[in-house]
């Protein structure tokens, strides 16, 4: 019933296309460009058999509003419930990406939505600063020494912490504590959930016991902290004690208001921002970085933005953001390029016919952002760093249903106000108070794991700026 559908020929009657794709890291290629290659062969709808399954892959305008926007078509419960473990142990389990029923996923985003609306996140300006200013002065240190500093470390570690101290009022202080086991636990975790990673061999040989082991104990960590911190906040609660109003507080508020969910499923929506959220901003930011630092003349663009706008004022606030125009292109763009997820995956809940090919009811359907925001047919100059294709009035802004880095719809991804203003934060501060230059001659070799990212991180030489002080307040 799928023999019409244009793809590769099985390379195993068994296991279908999964060779095809594994053999692609040989090739120094992740999955999103195998995708993007394919796409190129085939045409804009073709398949892929995976083991015995087939996954339809599309990138067709149409497709993506029918299946993201206007259908209610349900996440693959094959796709996401293999998130929703890992080795075993329960990881995201039922949280918000992960949820594949419709009407449970329903309940939890309504009564989620307040903790990310934008009044709320304005009211956390504050802690979002200081995580920031704590990074800025991480970075002084290494520009003191004239030494090369990775910059996905320590993003990854400034998003860790702001997110412990905005989302949950903690102090996790990663920047500041080489050996916090927080960071080592969700970079073992994101590890362990990547494709490459769900092969039977590796979750069965006795090769990767040891791997398994570290994985496993990871999750464990997380998911205590995560039980541990809503208990707190639940005595607090119950204690009249003053407590932010924060993500972790609504959070326990919905466990409270609604007997239908129970206190795993609290833990499953902890994880998932915080293991999702501090990758999804840390890889963004060192992409930013990577192409400004590769195209000098955006890079100036946005030095001369950011003076204009807040020169050498200490706190940044939301609408300082906001007025940043040209730092909103150059976020945009690089999410165009290495978006959070290359693709998100619908089942069709009725057939379904995509570029004149009919689609059975039942398939799953892979949407990929990544592929349709390199084709040429959908981008002027598809590969290159053109923050200006975003600018009010371009003719050459990307469309909606080609270019949705955060998905679309109603699943579309509830943290991303909260990215945007982390990410823009960081980038803002790193550049208000550094010139940026990249480590001549390093490999910058991307990778697809939970998100792509630089296989070997992005080492920068920092130098301090002197600014003058007449923004300063």
């Amino acid at each position: 019933m799928y023999d019409h559908i244009p793809g590769p020929e099985r390379t195993s009657f068994w296991t279908g296309n999964l060779n095809y794709i594994t053999s692609a890291d040989k090739e120094g290629k992740h999955l999103g460009d195998l995708l993007l290659d394919l796409a190129k062969k085939y045409g804009h709808t073709f398949k892929l058999i995976l083991i015995s399954k087939p996954l339809v892959v599309s990138v067709n305008q149409e497709a993506v509003k029918e299946l993201l926007v206007t259908g209610g078509h349900k996440k693959s419960d094959d796709i996401y419930k293999r998130a929703s473990k890992v080795f075993g142990n329960r990881c995201l389990g039922n949280g918000l990406v992960t949820e594949t029923n419709i009407e449970k996923w329903s309940l939890k985003r309504n009564l989620m939505n307040p903790a990310f609306k934008r009044e709320y996140l304005i009211e956390l300006m504050s802690q979002f600063n200081e995580c920031v200013d704590k990074l800025i002065v991480q970075l002084h240190k290494f520009a003191d020494d004239k030494s090369p500093v990775c910059m996905m470390t320590q993003f990854s570690r400034t998003t860790l912490d702001v997110l412990s101290k905005v989302a949950f009022d903690k102090e996790v202080n990663s920047l500041e504590n080489d050996d916090h086991q927080f960071p080592t636990a969700i970079r073992r975790i994101l590890d362990g959930m990547s494709l490459k990673k769900l092969s039977p061999y590796v979750q069965n040989s006795p090769t990767y016991w040891f791997y398994r082991r570290n994985v496993r104990k990871s999750v464990e960590l997380i998911r205590e902290t995560g039980k541990t911190w809503i208990k707190e906040r639940i005595q607090a609660i119950n204690n009249d004690e003053t407590v932010h109003n924060d993500i972790l507080t609504h959070t326990v508020k919905m466990m409270g208001e609604n007997t239908d969910l129970d206190f795993e499923e609290i833990i499953d929506d902890f994880c998932t921002f915080f293991i999702a959220g501090q990758d999804t901003i840390s890889t963004a930011t060192t992409f930013a970085v990577m192409f400004l630092g590769q195209n000098p003349d955006k890079m100036k663009k946005l030095v001369d933005d950011i003076d204009t706008v807040v020169g050498s004022k200490a706190k940044i606030e939301y609408n300082d953001i906001g007025k940043m125009k040209y730092l909103d292109m150059v976020w945009k763009e690089t999410l165009r390029l290495y978006p959070p997820s290359i693709s998100t995956v619908r089942v069709t809940e009725k057939d379904f016919v995509i570029d004149g090919i009919n689609i059975p009811c039942g398939t799953d359907i892979n949407l990929s952002t990544y592929i349709s925001s390199r084709l040429p047919e959908f981008n002027d100059r598809p590969l290159e760093f053109l923050p200006e294709r975003f600018e009010p009035d371009s003719p050459i802004k990307p469309s909606i249903y080609t270019y949705y880095p955060f998905t679309l719809g109603p699943r579309i991804c509830l943290g991303q106000q909260f990215a945007k203003i982390e990410g823009k934060l960081i980038l803002a501060k790193l550049f208000q108070n550094f010139e940026v230059r990249l480590e001549p001659g390093q490999p910058l070799h991307v990778v697809l794991e939970s998100t792509l990212k630089l296989k070997d991180g992005l080492k920068c030489l920092l130098v301090p700026r002197l600014k003058d002080k007449k923004n300063d307040k």
